[in-house]
């Protein structure tokens, strides 16, 4: 029995400033006073991808990317992290947010992100989990593995289905296509 897909999900590209700069700041219960100067920061080291988690409290998260974005129109991508629901995705994308980022992967959010051209990186501990969130649409899924060789050899068969697959690996400034594995 064959498992192939029977349409390919939109798939927004990854932005220039991830797969270019390799460095996506995150700011998990980042003070809102003092969020101007870290993106200010942020630009003068050359880091141009903010992720403004949305863990706690979520209302000031969504403020602070509202703010990052008017502020650092064209020149900071600013993204949501810790994104749990489409609620959440939507109201950062409201305020601003360019990117969704989650630490699991939901098919139905990830589609919902592809579907409105909005680049999605799910997190993933497993092969399963990683074709699922790539054949939701996601732009690239974010790696959580605590053993990358176990991770690698066992995804191997994802390197001869598919090998443009884009995957980030959290901790690191690796990003990696299943092909080059």
């Amino acid at each position: 029995m064959s498992m192939s897909p029977t349409a390919q999900p939109s798939r927004p590209g990854l932005p220039p400033q991830v797969t270019q700069g390799r460095i996506v700041a995150i700011g998990r219960k980042l003070d809102p006073a003092l969020v101007d100067g870290v993106g200010e920061a942020l630009l003068d080291a050359g880091i141009g991808c903010f992720e403004i988690t949305l863990n706690a409290p979520e209302e000031e998260a969504i403020g602070s990317i509202a703010l990052l974005a008017r502020r650092f129109a064209g020149r900071l991508l600013v993204g949501a992290g810790t994104v749990m629901s489409i609620g959440a995705a939507e109201r950062a994308i409201d305020a601003g947010a360019t990117f969704l980022v989650s630490p699991h992967t939901d098919e139905a959010l990830v589609g919902w992100a592809a579907a409105r051209g909005v680049p999605a990186f799910p997190g993933a501990l497993t092969p399963t989990e990683v074709v699922r969130a790539w054949n939701a649409g996601a732009a690239g899924v974010k790696l959580s593995v605590a053993e990358p060789n176990a991770f690698r050899r066992d995804a191997l068969p994802l390197s001869e289905q598919d090998q443009s697959s884009n995957a980030l690996n959290l901790g690191s400034n690796q990003l990696v296509t299943f092909g080059g594995w």
